[in-house]
């Protein structure tokens, strides 16, 4: 189930930045890695944020099927991924390249839209809509 949050219209990455931070307990954001979506009305008004899933200090499962389906049954067409380094490196991996460019085949299939997917630490952010991978 959707995590209970204030509707707000998101319109870029400091904005969705600034929004998601608070999903992560800043106790333990540098000790796993979690990978999380958040949905988004035709509006990009936020409808609700979801754990996919919670990994280890270097990784986590992305399963794109259950992450679809996720998607699919909120009835959103638009979505934002994010997930957090705990290494606190502001980088994307080549994994998370790779497994953003696979979802977004998949999108284009679904017809949905992927927003960004955006890395997360305490200390920052990276967009992959900002740096033009996305």
């Amino acid at each position: 189930e959707p995590t209970n949050f204030e509707c707000v219209k998101v319109n870029n990455s400091k904005v969705i930045y600034e929004f998601i931070l608070p999903f992560f307990d800043q106790d333990t954001i540098q000790y796993s890695e979690e990978f999380l979506v958040l949905v988004l009305n035709n509006q990009y008004q936020t409808k609700g944020v979801f754990v996919h899933s919670v990994g280890g200090i270097t990784g986590t499962i992305v399963d794109t099927r259950k992450l679809m389906s996720t998607i699919l049954l909120t009835g959103c067409i638009h979505f934002v991924l994010f997930h957090n380094h705990p290494s606190g490196k502001l980088e994307f991996s080549q994994s998370d390249i790779d497994i953003t460019q696979k979802i977004k085949k998949i999108c284009a299939v679904l017809e949905v839209n992927m927003v960004d997917h955006i890395v997360v630490t305490p200390f920052g952010y990276v967009s992959m809509a900002d740096e033009g991978i996305l």
